[in-house]
């Protein structure tokens, strides 16, 4: 059994208002970007996503976007592949 991601959506999470990645892959995930452009930010809100706590030695405020409200969402979709 495999299970693979397949939506991520965040709504004032980190430096972002909303984003939503759809993730059309059949394998490994790879985000790459410029520093500063909020890869370490969608794993964070990854992990808030899956376990309802942000990870260690990250600040509330390097998760909620200020200027935008205190009002932070994440959502994800997966797959299960029975196939195997």
């Amino acid at each position: 059994m495999r299970i693979t991601p397949k939506l991520l959506e965040l709504w004032n999470f980190g430096s972002w208002r909303h984003v939503k990645l759809v993730l059309e892959n059949r394998g490994l995930v790879l985000i790459k970007g410029n520093t500063g452009s909020g890869k370490s930010t969608l794993a964070k809100a990854l992990f808030w996503n899956l376990f309802g706590d942000i990870p260690e030695r990250c600040g509330s405020d390097e998760v909620v976007n200020e200027k935008e409200g205190s009002n932070a969402a994440v959502r994800s979709v997966w797959a299960i592949d029975n196939d195997e």
